[in-house]
């Protein structure tokens, strides 16, 4: 008789946890946003992504560098700016910048903007000379941001020389931001009632509760209640082809390359992510991936991976909660001791 109930047990049991899914994808923080989020109704399900798509857009408004009311461009403009919002994001940044040694810096605005990472038309882009890079050097420095309370502040330098004109430090928080939003529209999902999905931020992920819950999921397909994560591979067209696939629990996973935003001039490759110590595109490594408890820890110690290289694989080691890989420039890849295994599917 336990033969012949068993199957019909196991039916019932799976009928009643089936879960609707609704995924959506929006351009939003200059990067294509989805999030995919599972439960029921699917009315309900509706509702809560267009919740956490509203708060992402709200933190756009906050750190956008480009838009005339956002927190970041009142900060650039005054000097200072008061936001308990901010400063504890702007917090936050400065500690990764402190445990990284300057890998990290908010105040790369007038190099990016210097070699035109500003400028959306690839054609104005162009290897600036020594010298300007030099006088632009003198204005990145994240220790020139002072927190007091809530209200952030620029140390105040001013240059006229015939190469560029600065009336103060400039912040830019495309590091720490979008991985911020990710944090923020996962909370945003929680508070609706979401107890399992992922938010895609163009590489920013935050993967919420398990893949699969319950009784038989745990019993008979455990690696199938783990989140499978493709890290790309920075030299393939498609954008789709990994290096391979990794499989975490609850947490962040945020991946950056020279590949996202690059201009080539006479064969080399130059991309966004400069290294503050010497004003140019970070040589050396050609991806960087960083598992995190939160989405902003992950997408600001990317940014640091990237420039420190394998140093950084040996400081991720010795931090808490954060797992690291890299990709050289030969294609060959280090991770930090614990990083999951990279698997094919």
């Amino acid at each position: 008789m336990r033969r012949a109930i068993w199957p019909i047990v196991i039916l019932g049991f799976l009928g009643c946890t089936r879960e609707e899914v609704f995924k959506e994808l929006r351009f939003a923080m200059n990067t294509y946003v989805q999030i995919k989020v599972w439960g029921a109704p699917e009315d309900s399900l509706s509702k809560a992504v267009d919740a956490a798509f509203a708060e992402i857009r709200r933190i756009d408004s906050l750190t956008s560098v480009f838009s005339t009311k956002s927190a970041v461009w009142l900060l650039n403009e005054q000097g200072y700016i008061a936001s308990e919002e901010l400063s504890n994001l702007m917090q936050l940044a400065l500690d990764v910048s402190d445990k990284s040694r300057g890998a990290f810096d908010p105040t790369v605005y007038p190099l990016l903007k210097l070699w035109g990472f500003y400028d959306s038309t690839e054609c104005n882009r162009k290897v600036p000379s020594g010298e300007a890079i030099e006088e632009v050097l003198k204005f990145v420095d994240y220790t020139a941001i002072e927190i007091k309370a809530d209200t952030v502040n620029l140390d105040s330098k001013y240059a006229e020389g015939s190469l560029q004109v600065f009336r103060t430090f400039w912040v830019d928080l495309s590091g720490i931001a979008k991985g911020y939003a990710v944090d923020r529209a996962v909370h945003v999902l929680a508070e609706q009632g979401i107890e399992k999905g992922i938010v895609d931020a163009g590489g920013d992920i935050f993967c919420l509760g398990k893949r699969r819950e319950g009784w038989f999921a745990e019993t008979f397909v455990k690696n199938k209640t783990k989140w499978s994560i493709g890290i790309r591979h920075p030299r393939r067209d498609n954008p789709n082809e990994t290096i391979g696939i990794i499989r975490v629990n609850q947490c962040a996973v945020a991946t950056s390359g020279d590949y996202e935003n690059f201009f080539d001039a006479d064969g080399v490759r130059y991309h966004h992510l400069m290294d503050p110590a010497t004003g140019m595109p970070a040589h050396g490594v050609i991806s960087a991936t960083v598992i995190a408890p939160t989405t902003r820890q992950a997408d600001a110690w990317t940014t640091a991976l990237f420039v420190m290289g394998e140093k950084g694989i040996r400081l991720l080691d010795s931090l808490e909660g954060l797992e690291g890989l890299i990709i050289m420039e030969d294609e060959a890849i280090l991770t930090t001791k614990n990083f999951p295994e990279l698997k094919e599917r």
